[in-house]
């Protein structure tokens, strides 16, 4: 790279993330401060909030069921409990396994298809929000929650401010989502000590140095960029449920561009002249106005037989031939246009008042 090319590379400012209503997080975030995602009910007048299970919970109805399946819709409604009658079930889960016992068999066949409907809900929600984690490591806000909860567990009582939710374990979301942060720390710390040595070698040769600083610079703002399209790229996975970056329509691939390298390739491209999807949409719409053009020309040039006799203006010798057959006058005249008719464009018309000039 040239440094005219770097100085150019210089100028390109630094992306910022678009903004993301705080409504897409929410379901992240209490999985992932809270533990668990939340659903409310009402079993015969007594309030019944159900959670979502993680792996560890999961493992725990399989290893207390012993397969029989009885007995794991009886523990799964129990793990799956948060507050029964007001009463918090999670901080004391082994006093609460015999009641549970005792009472799930007398409750309705309806009511207990209820209860696992609901917790079938809850859990595909969260699975659902668990697949935001790496889209919500990628948001600027992410970095700052990690500033707020660095050095602790998620699951400690401190952070979700619920007793009894250090003995359930973290859920998946929770464990990747401090990984990648540990990893970004690791890079930030690498990056640091990186800076620090540049700084160093500038005192020794800086117009070398300062080439380094702007690859830098431009190998940092990719980062940004590859962290935009790909937390744009799960989003619409999740919430837009698309398969891949990219689709076929009618046959032509579509490629989306999202970063400045995408709309470069594309400008190429166009230089070209290769045709994208946009162009084949375009040319389709073309097609399609074209027919319709070529259409109504053809109905005006060679209109059908029935059309032409519907329209087909009397002659004056054929109203007058009517209208002394004693017949209504044609829908087509009123009596004035008729009269008119009559009048002056009669064969038997009188001459011309004036005489003719020629």
């Amino acid at each position: 790279m040239s440094d005219n090319e770097d100085d150019v590379e210089a100028l390109v400012p630094t992306p910022v993330f678009p903004q993301v209503h705080p409504e897409v997080w929410q379901d992240i975030e209490d999985l992932l401060f809270r533990g668990f995602l939340t659903v409310s009910g009402e079993i015969n007048g007594v309030p019944w909030v159900l959670k979502s299970l993680n792996a560890r919970e999961l493992d725990l109805v399989r290893l207390y069921s012993g397969g029989d399946t009885d007995k794991g819709l009886l523990y799964a409604a129990m793990f799956g409990t948060f507050l029964f009658a007001g009463q918090n079930v999670i901080c004391d889960r082994q006093s609460w396994i015999t009641e549970f016992a005792s009472v799930w068999p007398t409750l309705a066949s309806e009511v207990r298809s209820d209860v696992i409907r609901l917790l079938s809900v809850v859990n595909l929600k969260a699975q659902q929000a668990t697949k935001l984690t790496e889209a919500f490591f990628c948001d600027p806000s992410s970095r700052f929650r990690w500033q707020q909860y660095r050095g602790l567990l998620l699951n400690d009582p401190a952070v979700t401010g619920i007793p009894g939710t250090r003995e359930i374990g973290q859920n998946y979301a929770q464990l990747v989502w401090c990984a990648l942060n540990r990893l970004e720390d690791d890079r930030e710390r690498i990056e640091a000590n990186w800076d620090n040595a540049k700084f160093i070698g500038s005192c020794i040769a800086g117009k070398a140095v300062q080439k380094i600083y702007r690859q830098d610079q431009a190998r940092r703002r990719k980062i940004i960029e590859d962290r935009i399209a790909q937390r744009d790229i799960l989003l619409r996975k999740v919430l837009l449920l698309e398969s891949d970056d990219t689709m076929t329509i009618d046959g032509v691939r579509r490629v989306v561009a999202r970063t400045s390298a995408d709309l470069l390739a594309q400008y190429e491209r166009e230089r070209r002249g290769e045709r994208d999807w946009h162009d084949e949409v375009i040319a389709r719409e073309e097609e399609k106005i074209r027919a319709n053009l070529l259409a109504r020309q053809a109905l005006q040039t060679h209109p059908a037989p029935q059309d032409s006799q519907a329209l087909r203006t009397l002659s004056p010798e054929e109203t007058l031939k009517l209208k002394n057959a004693g017949l209504n006058t044609p829908k087509h005249f009123d009596e004035g246009q008729a009269a008119f008719l009559e009048r002056y464009l009669s064969v038997e018309s009188p001459p011309a008042k004036y005489p003719s000039r020629l």
